[in-house]
């Protein structure tokens, strides 16, 4: 009895806890890029809104973000990646008050280094509660506490292009399965942006069999890599019989370059 009443409580708060959010929210995309040449200083804003009737606090700081596999959003000390901006990059406070029921413009600047090379660089500007909000739920002798605190990710990507060297972009594909879902083969590969550009990657498999007979060509869904991040790409295939086949991996990024492998799969 006593285990299920910690456990009501718990339930309760987690309820509690998902339905209660921040007042405070970031207006528009939360991915936000820049045009730029070196030794360039960029004047941006994060636009945010007050839902609620009273001030409420925020604070900001820059850190660093990436994707690593299979699908991982990894959180990293700002300046630690090799195309962090963040060392470029000023916030005038790191704090703010928003009125209630109104918005206002959170300002930043990057400033870039005359010799930095062409290619797509990127920092995270967290917009974070100011103060925690504590939760609570008791029990009999149960009781369980935590502090909820809602942080909002703004990405800030600058494209630096000076026209001195051509920015070509390069990806890799490694680990690529067949497997069986929901009635119906698909296929998934490991892509890396080892590039110095962004990346909007849209892919695609086009399947033969072992006389080069065309089968079909399948799309998958698209995706942004910036440089230094992976991704796991799943292409829906029909469902296939048993046999050798030659698939031939494509992802072609917005500017229209394509890139692909090719790999033998036997489907047992």
């Amino acid at each position: 009895m006593r285990q299920t009443r910690w456990f009501l409580a718990f339930s309760a708060l987690l309820v509690a806890f998902f339905a209660q959010a921040s007042a405070v929210s970031v207006v528009g995309e939360r991915v936000i890029e820049h045009e730029a040449v070196p030794g360039q200083v960029i004047h941006g804003i994060i636009p945010v809104f007050n839902h609620g009737p009273t001030s409420e606090g925020v604070r900001l700081y820059v850190t660093d973000y990436t994707t690593e596999l299979p699908q991982e959003h990894v959180v990293v000390d700002a300046g630690s990646l090799e195309y962090s901006s963040a060392p470029w990059m000023r916030l005038p406070a790191d704090e703010a008050i928003v009125v209630g029921e109104s918005g206002t413009n959170l300002d930043y600047r990057l400033e870039l280094p005359p010799d930095v090379m062409d290619g797509a660089y990127w920092a995270v500007v967290m917009v974070e509660d100011a103060r925690t909000q504590p939760l609570g739920v008791t029990s009999g002798d149960a009781a369980v506490q935590l502090q909820h605190r809602q942080r909002i990710a703004v990405r800030v990507v600058v494209h630096v292009r000076s026209n001195r060297q051509p920015v070509v972009g390069q990806v890799t594909f490694e680990g690529t399965v067949v497997a069986l879902h929901d009635g119906r083969h698909a296929m998934s590969s490991d892509v890396r942006n080892t590039g110095r550009q962004m990346l909007v990657l849209h892919p695609r498999v086009r399947l033969f069999d072992v006389a080069g007979v065309n089968i079909g060509e399948f799309d998958g869904p698209s995706a942004t890599l910036l440089p230094g991040a992976s991704w796991r790409y799943h292409v829906e295939l029909d469902r296939l019989p048993q046999g050798e086949y030659m698939a031939v991996l494509l992802t072609e990024d917005r500017a229209g370059a394509v890139f692909g492998a090719q790999q033998r799969l036997q489907i047992r």
